[in-house]
């Protein structure tokens, strides 16, 4: 399951399934009552891991994690090169 709408293609291309995301409506958090709903359904569904971006609310996907007993992991969405970093 993810937080957000937003790892389509990568599930696509590792031929993952997810039962859909934790948030109802992009970019509105979810309601106590929506977190409950969706911890349980995908207790019941056999979800393994909960997956959100490094910038979407820990509160959030801490209480879906204690609802439902299943891990998440937050992840970058983009990754950029260090410029900077680079020898001239």
């Amino acid at each position: 399951i993810e937080y957000h709408k937003e790892l389509a293609y990568f599930f696509d291309l590792y031929e993952l399934k997810s039962l859909g995301s934790i948030e109802e409506k992009p970019g509105v958090p979810p309601s106590a009552r929506r977190l409950a709903e969706v911890s349980l359904a995908a207790k019941a569904a056999g979800v393994r891991l909960g997956i959100g971006a490094h910038y979407h609310p820990d509160s959030h996907l801490q209480k879906f994690s204690e609802l439902s007993g299943i891990p998440y992991i937050k992840v970058p969405m983009m990754v950029q090169k260090d410029f900077d970093s680079i020898e001239k």
